[in-house]
């Protein structure tokens, strides 16, 4: 239906633009130079962190309890958190700023190659 598609796509670039996301092109260009400007978070599960993620990312799987483990996130840098798609990233995102980080969400989270996200927009994936 032609409304839910206007709606969607409303609500698409209303978060594509909204100023506490960060674009993937923008992260990989911090993450290539070996920059540490940023705290990475990945909020993906543990076994999935294993198998790849962002350079440099911490993991703090999502779930009840994960507010235990804020206190590892330094508070001196801006973190940018992901998970898969960019949805609980994004509410993540949002606790974090209550709590007074400067956080900010990958738009479209990890994603996956062909799509949007990390792996959409090529971005490259360790397993240290």
């Amino acid at each position: 239906d032609a409304i839910e598609e206007a709606i969607a796509d409303y609500y698409k670039l209303a978060v594509e633009n909204s100023s506490f996301n960060i674009k993937p092109d923008k992260l990989m260009e911090v993450v290539n130079a070996g920059s540490d400007e940023y705290t990475i978070l990945s909020i993906r599960s543990a076994e999935d962190y294993a198998k790849g993620h962002i350079a440099g990312a911490m993991n703090i799987p999502f779930g009840n309890g994960m507010q235990e483990s804020f206190d590892q996130i330094p508070t001196d840098k801006p973190v940018v958190v992901y998970c898969y798609s960019g949805q609980t990233s994004s509410q993540t995102m949002a606790i974090l700023r209550l709590l007074g980080y400067e956080a900010y969400s990958l738009v479209g989270g990890m994603g996956k190659e062909g799509g949007s996200g990390w792996l959409g927009a090529g971005g490259p994936v360790v397993t240290d």
